[in-house]
């Protein structure tokens, strides 16, 4: 495919997307979220539909407590004030890139006192042929592991054990962006660090069986 045919199959993606997670935003299961967070399919992304390289699907925010500040963005001393907290669920966007890629990123739910060194997102993977969109099983697939995420991350979130084993692998098998960079996957870097220990090992047991 060139460039010009991706970026048709992500137009086309845009109304195929919206039909097929309104549908799963229906579904029974999700409506333990959509109580208390808007649920929200944005074609063209959540800032207005202005962008036709941008698809979101997410549940939206909502206040969940009263806090005191006493510190401006400056770090200095102002008048208390109350303000409200509150809480954005998990979100997944889909940004078609200039070679006409889409990258799948996946956000966990968050409050505005979670910590900034926390995982940004999940990479659940980047799709050089947009027509693989077209296809609503991929699309579920995306749509089950936002909710694990949902379960696992929000406040009201209350996951089985099998769901916090989905978070597991969602966590550690997945390419993840923290600290302003994307990092491999936590078992693929330690796996690289066993393998590295082990083939030390061998050549060196090798070197010294040579010697002797």
């Amino acid at each position: 495919m060139n460039v010009h045919e991706k970026m048709k199959a992500f137009d086309a993606f845009q109304f195929f997307g919206q039909f097929t997670f309104n549908r799963f935003f229906k579904q029974d299961k999700a409506n333990r979220f959509n109580d208390q967070y808007k649920a929200v399919v944005a074609p063209q992304g959540r800032d207005g539909g202005s962008s036709r390289y941008r698809f979101d699907a997410f549940w939206g925010s909502r206040p969940y407590d009263m806090g005191v500040v006493s510190r401006d963005i400056d770090g200095n001393l102002v008048a208390p004030t109350c303000v409200t907290l509150s809480e954005s669920g998990a979100s997944l966007r889909y940004m078609q890139l200039d070679n006409g890629s889409v990258d799948v990123r996946l956000y966990p739910a968050r409050t505005d006192t979670d910590r900034a060194d926390s995982v940004q997102f999940i990479r659940l993977g980047l799709y050089k042929n947009p027509r693989m969109l077209l296809n609503s099983t991929i699309l579920r697939k995306h749509w089950n592991a936002m909710y694990t995420v949902m379960e696992n991350t929000s406040i009201l979130g209350s996951p089985s054990l099998v769901s916090q084993a989905k978070m597991f692998w969602l966590l550690h098998g997945k390419v993840y962006y923290k600290d302003g960079s994307l990092r491999a996957p936590r078992d693929l870097v330690y796996l690289k660090k066993v393998l590295n220990y082990v083939s030390t090992i061998v050549f060196c047991a090798m070197t010294l069986k040579v010697v002797l």
